[in-house]
């Protein structure tokens, strides 16, 4: 046997041969083979014949440049031979550089099988009209156990039955094709080599169909139409600066096998074509496939199947232990431009596939015909730098579906992508991924896309662990002025992390809906990166974005996003999840830039778990219309939640706005509590011609506004501001700059919001306030609804706790404090103030404390009701037990402040559109005195 670098450095030099052809005729050994030269044609007759079967014996078998050697029957029964069978058993390679050919034996298969070698050159050429089996074995099996040897020939059976099967059983050599032209074997020949190893250099032919079976030193019985049952034998198969392409006739399958234990195409083609029945198929086996490019090299690398006009493409099925594809190469089926035919399907299966340096697996179709399905199953996966998985449409037919189950896929700057190209029709084909790790770095991407009227298909990605980083993608887009949809996009992991500027989107660009994002996962981290659906102008709809996981993590500016550039709608975003956190500037938004409207944005509980959800550092929940050009309304904003925390720093808010004309969305929030720590809840409509402010509705147990956190509601034109809703359990709100406010900021008039708080106890503390305000129309009202047993307290020293409503030329808002227990004021004012004087203040409460070692002021520029039943404890006039309270340290010095000057105030103005309203009251209710202007609340 010449070893696999040995025959290498043979395959490079050209084949120098002379005809000699020495029949067998040792007893035992011969078969009464002949062998008659005249010219160039040596003549090879007689043999043995057995039933069907015709045996020839040669000691030594070569056949030099431009001679022929051609097998007749002159015995005239050559057309009932089924088999030729030939052994050379001398020991010396056979060198072949002319022309086998058979005469008179019309149906023959033909067999040469020389244990010590076979050379093919540039002139060799096999002509015989059925199957060409050339062989290295040392026995040839047959069907009823006869055994027809060549190493050591003596005791042969020279049997009847139909061969079956080569056993290699000892030393054997290697097949060489160098050189070998177009002429080398036909379509109407079915061609077998099989030996310890195979090479084929520089060569171009087509054969009917093809068997390549390189064994090594294994010992084993190769069935002859089986030669891939035995699984990575040893042997090598190597094809440099080849092109052999099968190609099926009316007598020959068109199927191509190759098994070896390492088979190396370097600037090589090996094919299977199709005809009008289709071809039978591509199988490969092998320890190590490796497809690669040489410098210099006679053609880019590619290993499959094509359908150039009538047929299908044959099926290209692939199994190693490991696949290398570099350099540009290609493992593929196509159908090509014309083809009537679709493309074949390819069927991988690895214990790692490697493929970098611009290579790729791919299957494409164009008109009519379908690109073939790519399914793909190994233990590791990576794809380099410029590598591709891909299955592509390019006319009416649609793409093929992509299926990959993989230990590990690794992506580095490579791609997956299912595509209709532009100008199609066809659909793209599905995506679906199945992995325990799936890494994307450097820009990787895994991707379908959507250029024609067809529609986008399904990415579907499950894996434990999911990483993009540095702008790694996956995608479902509809590209380009399309009337196609993009495909949904469906992922589903343990752990999720986005991260460097990647992103898992859907987006489309015409007339097409982008799909739908949906994500699952116990922990999904994204850091700067993103989650997004997008309608990037045209009509299309952004899609739907669905998150639900455990814990969801978004920092360094990571978002979860949906938006419209154009008249179709931004879609809404649900997330589902038991933890979120946002920080450094991490969002979850709805945008329109157009006039499509803003998606709603809803956070609620998972499996029955609401969320605890913490909003810090420059982080946002947002729905908004953004742009000097858009229209559309902003969506809006609903959150179910167990604890809500927005802070420290940076204004954290939740949001929703309009720039334009247009509805700036509701925000609605449900939660056990709720803390404002310099964040604010906000809905705006911040243009000045038009456009409506959202509604603020919050349900909690507790809600906390400190250090200058707001919620509000804001109008900068004459549309009214968003009315604010709270239902509280405790409302405490400390310190400047912490309020609830509603405003209308317009000089063209226009009203604020109205505020109301149904709460048990509010306490707004050290500058807090509750306020409305519009600068040139009406401000809006403040209600705050308690039980019985309800406390108000405003309470502050440099800083007044405050609730206030003010107005400009318009009327003041109604202040209306209802039912609590105790309104204790210390330090605290209540101010309706407004310049038409129609701000009035409704005050019922069983007890009014106010503190007399702190300015305490009541201001109305209206009318002020007074429940008859209020009883004001500063006045002493009642005297009631208030220790649960606590009311000794309100009252402690109570006249000290009158010595130091500081008096308690009420100022009244009764006017304004409240007033008659108030008056009638006082009219008909006996139980309701007004206080008087103003009361010193000490004696001198």
């Amino acid at each position: 046997m010449v070893g696999a670098s040995a025959l290498a450095l043979l395959a490079a030099h050209p084949v120098r041969a002379q005809t000699a052809i020495t029949p067998d005729s040792q007893p035992g050994v011969g078969t009464g083979t002949t062998a008659t030269t005249a010219g160039t044609i040596t003549a090879i007759d007689g043999g043995r014949r057995v039933g069907d079967n015709l045996f020839h014996s040669f000691t030594s078998f070569s056949l030099g440049t431009g001679d022929s050697a051609v097998w007749v029957r002159s015995g005239g029964d050559g057309g009932s031979i089924a088999n030729v069978i030939n052994r050379v058993t001398g020991g010396t390679i056979s060198t072949i550089d002319g022309t086998i050919a058979t005469q008179g034996l019309d149906r023959a298969n033909f067999f040469f099988i020389n244990p010590a070698g076979i050379i093919f050159g540039t002139n060799a050429s096999v002509a015989v009209p059925n199957a060409a089996y050339f062989s290295t074995a040392n026995t040839l099996r047959f069907a009823d156990g006869g055994v027809f040897g060549v190493t050591t020939p003596s005791g042969s059976t020279f049997s009847m039955a139909a061969p079956s099967a080569f056993g290699f059983l000892g030393t054997r050599g290697d097949i060489t094709v160098r050189g070998a032209g177009t002429g080398f074997v036909g379509p109407n020949t079915s061609l077998s080599l099989s030996a310890a190893n195979i090479a084929i250099d520089r060569s171009t032919f087509s054969p009917g169909a093809l068997d390549l079976l390189a064994l090594g030193a294994a010992n084993l019985n190769v069935a002859l139409d089986s030669p891939l049952a035995t699984r990575f034998p040893g042997g090598t198969l190597s094809l440099a600066d080849s092109f052999i392409s099968v190609e099926p006739s009316a007598s020959q399958t068109g199927l191509l096998r190759a098994n070896a234990g390492r088979i190396t195409l370097t600037s090589s083609i090996l094919a299977a074509d199709s005809n009008d029945r289709g071809a039978a198929g591509l199988r490969v086996l092998a320890g190590d496939l490796i497809l690669r490019a040489a410098v210099g090299g006679a053609h880019q690398t590619y290993l499959g199947s094509f359908a150039p006009d009538f047929g299908n493409a044959a099926a290209v099925d692939i199994d190693a232990l490991r696949i290398a594809l570099s350099d540009t190469s290609q493992i593929s089926s196509q159908a090509l431009p014309g083809a009537l035919g679709n493309a074949g399907d390819i069927r991988i299966r690895a214990g790692s596939l490697l493929i970098e340096t611009g290579a790729s697996i791919i299957s494409s179709a164009y008109g009519d015909s379908r690109s073939g399905n790519i399914a793909i199953t190994a233990d590791s996966i990576a794809i380099g730098s410029g590598g591709l998985i891909e299955s592509t449409t390019f006319g009416t037919g649609d793409g093929g579906d992509l299926t990959i189950n993989a230990g590990s896929l690794t992506m580095d700057n490579g791609v997956i992508a299912a595509e209709a190209e532009q100008g199609a029709t066809g659909d793209a084909g599905t995506i679906t991924l199945s992995a325990s790790t799936v890494a994307l770095t450097n820009g990787a991407r895994i991707s379908s896309s959507n250029l024609g009227a067809g529609l986008g298909g399904l990415v579907d990605i499950t894996a434990d662990m999911i990483t993009l980083r540095n702008g790694s993608r996956i995608e479902s887009d509809a590209i380009g002025s399309t009337s196609g949809g993009a495909g949904v996009v469906s992922i589903a992991g343990r752990a999720i992390r986005i991260e460097s500027g990647s992103e898992i989107s859907s987006v489309t660009e015409g007339s097409g809906d982008a799909g739908a994002v949906a994500i699952t996962a116990d922990s999904l981290v994204i850091d700067d990166g993103a989650i997004n659906s997008a309608a990037l102008g045209g009509t299309g709809a952004a899609g739907i974005v669905g998150i639900t996981a455990n814990n969801l993590d978004l920092r360094n500016t990571g978002e979860i996003t949906t938006s419209t550039l154009g008249s179709g709608a931004a879609g809404f975003i649900q997330v589902e999840a038991r933890s979120i956190a946002m920080s450094s500037g991490g969002a979850i938004t709805s945008q329109t830039f157009a006039a499509g409207r803003a998606g709603d944005i809803v956070i609620k509980p998972r499996a029955g778990t609401a969320p605890d959800i913490s909003i810090t550092g420059e982080s946002r929940i947002t729905s908004a219309q953004t742009g000097a050009r858009a229209t559309g309304d902003a969506g809006n904003i609903l959150i179910d939640a167990n604890r809500l925390y927005l802070g420290p720093a940076a204004t954290p808010s939740i949001s929703t706005n309009v720039a334009n004309r247009g509805l700036a969305g509701v925000i609605d929030i449900t939660a056990k509590s709720v803390v404002l720590d310099g964040a604010e809840i906000a809905s705006a409509a911040t243009g000045t011609v038009s456009g409506t402010a959202g509604a603020i509705d919050i349900t909690a147990d507790m809600l906390s506004i400190v250090n200058g956190g707001r919620i509000e509601t804001t109008s900068f034109n004459p549309d009214p501001a968003g009315a604010i809703s709270l239902k509280l359990g405790t409302l405490a709100a400390q310190g400047t700059g912490s309020e609830i406010t509603s405003e209308n900021l317009s000089q063209r008039g226009g009203t604020a919001g109205g505020i109301s708080i149904e709460a048990n106890r509010i306490d707004l503390l050290d500058g807090a306030a509750i306020s409305t305000n519009s600068i040139a129309g009406a401000a809006g009202d403040i209600t705050l609804l308690m039980p019985r047993t309800g406390t108000l307290v405003l309470r502050g020293a440099a800083q007044s706790g405050l609730i206030t409503t003010s107005s400009g030329p318009g009327t003041g808002g109604l202040i209306t404090i209802a039912s609590p227990y105790l309104i204790l004021s210390d330090g605290g004012q209540i101010l309706a103030l407004g310049q038409a004087f129609g701000a009035d203040v409704l005050l019922q409460s069983d007890f009014y404390i106010r503190s007399s070692d702190r300015l305490n002021l009541l201001s109305v520029d209206g009318a002020l009701l007074v429940d008859s039943q209020v009883g004001d404890l500063s006045t002493g006039a009642e005297a009631i037990d208030l220790s649960f309270l606590d009311a000794s340290s309100v009252l402690r010095g109570q006249c000290a402040a009158a010595r130091r000057g500081g008096t308690n105030q009420l100022n009244l103005r009764s006017t304004g559109p409240y007033a008659g309203l108030l008056e009638a009251s006082r009219e008909v209710a006996t139980d309701v005195a007004q206080l008087p202007v103003r009361s010193n609340l000490c004696a001198p």
